[in-house]
């Protein structure tokens, strides 16, 4: 049994017992709580005017919290020598250390929490939206999941996609920040568009299965006539035949 299994089945041991003695503003790994409202509790204080915050990343916290202490605490709190000795187990006498890279007194505006940043309108409203290091990580997979190589077919593709989307829209919910969901959405479509553009190849296959979707010769003679220039023709008139209709029947999701 691997370290971290062993932490795992002991949380869930010593849940119920301590968890009655957290303060009340300890979200994490406790029952009937989500990150969602970790995420609207920070947005409340900020917008009482808490704006400095203090982050702080300890680096390898189990491997390095000096466990005699840890466990003499918890021996208050648990009348159970045989769970006692369990926690003692591969436990070295470490010191904790501050990871500074990702440590920091600073404003909340422009640190992430649990994905999110917050932000101040002009109205003095606080709201919610993906950080940027999310942000960056979603594109970053969207590019892999629609890259215009591999051999895979356009359902196969929309497969994985919808499953990475609907999981990502979920967590991200909460975001305040629809022009950035919309903007996402276009450019989802648009890679989507090069992609099937790709698919279909040559020039009279272009023209032909656009044609078959309701495109006007000019629309699909034009395109076709540029048929290896996939990113420039899916920002052209091809967006009035693969049209956000045609996404949603083949069940891409959309963020807006």
């Amino acid at each position: 049994m691997t370290d971290r299994l062993i932490q795992q089945a002991l949380l869930h041991v010593l849940q119920p017992l301590i968890d009655p003695t957290f303060s009340e503003h300890r979200h994490g790994f406790r029952p009937g709580r989500r990150a969602h409202d970790a995420v609207l509790s920070a947005q409340r204080y900020v917008q009482q005017g808490r704006h400095t915050v203090v982050d702080v990343d300890l680096s390898k916290f189990f491997d390095r919290v000096n466990h005699d202490i840890l466990i003499d605490r918890l021996r208050k709190r648990v009348n159970d020598p045989g769970l006692i000795r369990l926690l003692r187990r591969c436990y070295d006498k470490l010191r904790l250390k501050i990871n500074e890279s990702k440590s920091a007194v600073a404003s909340v505006f422009g640190r992430k929490f649990l994905g999110y940043a917050l932000w101040q309108a002009h109205d003095g409203e606080v709201r919610r939206a993906v950080s940027a290091k999310a942000l960056h990580a979603f594109k970053l997979r969207i590019r892999q999941l629609t890259r215009r190589s591999g051999g895979r077919s356009m359902e196969q593709v929309v497969e994985k996609l919808r499953s990475y989307l609907l999981g990502w829209k979920g967590y991200f919910k909460l975001s305040q920040t629809p022009r950035i969901w919309r903007s996402l959405d276009a450019w989802i479509r648009r890679r989507l568009r090069a992609m099937q553009l790709k698919q279909w190849r040559r020039g009279t296959t272009i023209y032909r299965e656009l044609t078959r979707l309701g495109a006007n010769t000019r629309v699909a003679q034009s395109v076709a006539a540029l048929s290896r220039r996939w990113w420039h023709n899916s920002l052209s008139a091809i967006h009035n035949v693969l049209t956000i209709a045609y996404f949603d029947r083949l069940g891409v999701p959309r963020l807006s």
